[in-house]
């Protein structure tokens, strides 16, 4: 079902009640269960990216190589999805969600350490 193309304000209000409405839920109900893993302390959000490169230690692996892994698996289906315009597992709206949270929690994680500034902060 197509529907007409969308103006800048109406794309901006769709992103922003996407973001609202499905992008933080998600993000509170998943990374909760991820980060327990890691840690008993669930305040730590980013902990089971650090706690899985630990597991590899070795493998000459960090916590922005574990991110990138699990970044990419929403990419690839993602991209099996243009190709063959279907999955078989989850829908596609669930792997831009996922992906969509994923491009924040790598922000995160950059921010966490120093390697970004918050836009405005003038750290």
């Amino acid at each position: 079902m197509s529907r007409e193309e969308l103006t800048i304000i109406e794309r901006a209000e769709l992103m922003k009640q996407l973001f609202e409405n499905h992008l933080l839920t998600t993000l509170a109900r998943k990374g909760e269960d991820y980060s327990r893993y890691a840690s008993k302390d669930t305040t730590k959000a980013n902990a089971n990216f650090g706690a899985l490169a630990e597991m590899f230690k070795g493998a000459e692996l960090d916590k922005y190589h574990v991110w990138a892994v699990f970044m990419m698996k929403h990419i690839q289906a993602i991209l099996t999805w243009v190709s063959q315009r279907k999955l078989e597992d989850e829908g596609i709206e669930g792997r831009f969600i996922d992906a969509a949270n994923y491009i924040m929690i790598g922000w995160t994680m950059l921010y966490e350490d120093g390697l970004l500034k918050y836009p405005g902060d003038d750290k």
